[in-house]
């Protein structure tokens, strides 16, 4: 274990994450609209009852190994100094990654809901998960933003760029809001920012695993 450093165990977690959210995502195939009708929604639910319940089981396993990966960015930035930008970021990450859980606890939700064939309460279900999943999107394009503002010094400087318009794009995610469409909430824009999160997140893997390794300590 003595190559792995804290910025490779990150990236690990990193990795590790995105496996587990990729394929969580993926168990139930493709979700309604939240302006489907609520009988269709339930009906949803109810015939992917099992892929729901393992998919929000591998995403909830996923939430604490992206904290892990946040943590190793957090110090990572720290080696620049003094300065808000890994607290900032961190505070940030920890927001987005808890709503992103709530989002997750009122989907596996919808599996027993949809069950029992309440379908304005799966509607109404389905509608707050996904504006708490834009709720998310704002915390992490914000954390983004924070990670490639403490990244100047310290990291390469395509990352840097690469992070603000991951930000940006993550970013219009929560501002999708719509009722119907490409811009409503898990809308096709959504997905893209989810997408741009998972692509960031790889990426920065890729910078923690290049870390250099300590120094050896002579005899």
């Amino acid at each position: 274990m003595s190559g792995w450093t804290t910025g490779r165990l990150g990236a690990a977690a990193g990795v590790s994450f995105i496996v587990l959210t990729v394929i969580g995502d993926a168990l139930a195939g493709s979700m309604p609209s939240t302006d489907d009708s609520g009988a269709k929604i339930a009906s949803f639910f109810q015939d992917h009852h099992r892929a729901v319940v393992s998919g929000a089981v591998l995403t909830g396993v996923a939430a604490p190994l992206f904290l892990a990966f946040a943590s190793a960015l957090a110090l990572r930035l720290r080696a620049a100094g003094p300065g808000l930008a890994s607290a900032v970021f961190f505070g940030w990450a920890v927001v987005g990654v808890t709503l992103g859980v709530v989002t997750d606890a009122l989907y596996g939700a919808l599996a027993r809901i949809g069950s029992q064939g309440d379908t304005s309460l799966a509607k109404s279900t389905y509608i707050v998960g996904g504006f708490v999943a834009a709720k998310s999107f704002w915390f992490v394009a914000a954390a983004i933003l924070a990670a490639a503002w403490g990244s100047r010094r310290v990291l390469a400087l395509w990352y840097g760029w690469l992070s603000l318009a991951a930000a940006i794009l993550v970013a219009i995610g929560g501002l999708s809001l719509r009722a119907n469409g490409f811009f409503a909430p898990l809308g096709g824009m959504s997905g893209i920012s989810f997408l741009t999160l998972l692509v960031w997140v790889l990426a920065t893997c890729v910078v923690l695993w290049r870390e250099p390794l300590p120094a050896a300590v002579p005899a």
